[in-house]
């Protein structure tokens, strides 16, 4: 049985201030001043040592395994130079700033930290960590759950997030998700020399072949088809001048354009008034008849620098061992050689190129013998340069 005493008790002390007091003589270093032994049989204490506050919330306390177990509030700034583990629950009323590495590791309950949060080395956040202030990582910082930041967030090293990051949201939808109706969504900023934007995606190969990469811009509508149409634009404004003009459009067929917003061609370049000149083309599949010719559905346009009529035979034409490229109206030819008809053979067509084209015409495919069925095909391209002249 324990004794009881109603008023002070002290250890070394006849003078003790309080309920228990211990005074501790000097003694060589040997000697310890305070020891508390669990006993070594029978059951277990669960707390050798623990100090609660008035609700009867342990505060601080000492297992019987010697871990050391903290829950108190920080409303001034608190420094640790060295490395940071909370397994509970932790509130910062003004900051904390850890020098080594931090741990934050409860999962059954939040991780709610008010005030700033400075991590110098790398900070592990298991359970779902809440910043109302500001937090400013120098080191790595990895969370596996939830990380919720209402003020700003400061990364200095890499940041690792086991799911979804949001920016001005709580429910992200993708990998990242960043929504803002004040500002600029995303601004960027680098060095002399360095990487103004990069956005990459790695995919892996199903068939186990490595990895596919790519680095995408995407405008889309919605999943269903609406609201498409988008175009991808690229603006710049000149030195000492806050007036953005746009330069280079992407439009929703494909079409590119160079100082111009309403590119005619697959590329077009642009200047003021409406003129342009634009890098086009024109392709076919074409059936190879059964007769002395074949010519394409495809018409070289009119009034036109035509580049290059390239073929493909896609399936080999049977009897006939070559076959010429030519204009149906001005027979041009096209072809820099005689195209042989097996299954795979190409030409550039580039013959007599660049070629001012007056009047339209369709291409006459010729074989030098007459094909005993229509079984064979040719890929037909036209390359050609259009100009449309300035409208004022």
């Amino acid at each position: 049985m324990g004794n009881y005493y109603q008023h002070f008790v002290g250890f070394g002390t006849v003078n003790n201030s309080a309920d228990v007091q211990v005074l501790i003589s000097p003694r060589a270093p040997s000697v310890q001043g305070l020891r508390i032994v669990p006993s070594r049989g029978g059951t277990q204490i669960a707390d050798l040592f623990s100090i609660e506050n008035s609700a009867g919330t342990q505060v601080f306390g000492v297992d019987a395994d010697g871990n050391l177990s903290i829950s108190v509030m920080l409303t001034g700034d608190v420094d640790i130079g060295g490395s940071l583990t909370v397994t509970g629950s932790t509130t910062l009323g003004s900051t904390l700033s850890v020098t080594g590495n931090s741990t934050f590791a409860r999962v059954d309950a939040t991780t709610l930290t008010a005030g700033t949060l400075r991590s110098g080395g790398g900070t592990v956040l298991v359970g779902l960590t809440q910043l109302s202030s500001a937090g400013e990582f120098g080191g790595a910082i990895r969370a596996a759950t939830t990380l919720d930041v209402t003020g700003n967030a400061t990364f200095l090293s890499a940041g690792s997030f086991g799911s979804n990051v949001g920016i001005g949201t709580t429910l992200p939808l993708g990998r990242l998700q960043i929504i803002d109706s004040i500002s600029t969504g995303i601004k960027t900023y680098t060095g002399d020399g360095g990487d103004g934007l990069i956005l990459h995606s790695q995919q892996s190969n199903d068939a186990g072949g490595g990895y596919a990469r790519y680095a995408d811009i995407v405008s889309l509508g919605g999943q269903d088809g609406t609201n498409g149409g988008g175009v991808i634009r690229f603006l710049t404004n000149p030195a000492n001048s806050d007036v953005v003009s746009e330069w280079v459009r992407i439009t929703n067929t494909g079409n590119v354009g160079i100082g111009t917003t309403s590119p005619d061609g697959q590329l077009s370049q642009g200047l003021t008034n409406g003129q342009q000149i634009s890098y086009k083309s024109l392709t076919e599949l074409t059936t190879i008849a059964a007769a002395a010719t074949t010519d394409t559905t495809i018409q070289i346009p009119a009034n036109v620098i035509v580049k290059a009529v390239s073929v493909r035979v896609t399936v080999a034409i049977p009897t006939a061992t070559t076959f010429t490229v030519i204009g149906t109206t001005t027979s041009t030819a096209f072809n820099t050689a005689a195209v042989s008809v097996d299954v795979n053979t190409t030409n550039k067509g580039n013959l007599n190129c660049p070629y001012n084209n007056g009047a339209a015409q369709s291409i006459r495919i010729t074989p030098n013998q007459t094909p005993a069925d229509n079984s064979g095909r040719v890929r037909v391209t036209v390359w050609y340069e259009d100009s449309i002249p300035a409208t004022s």
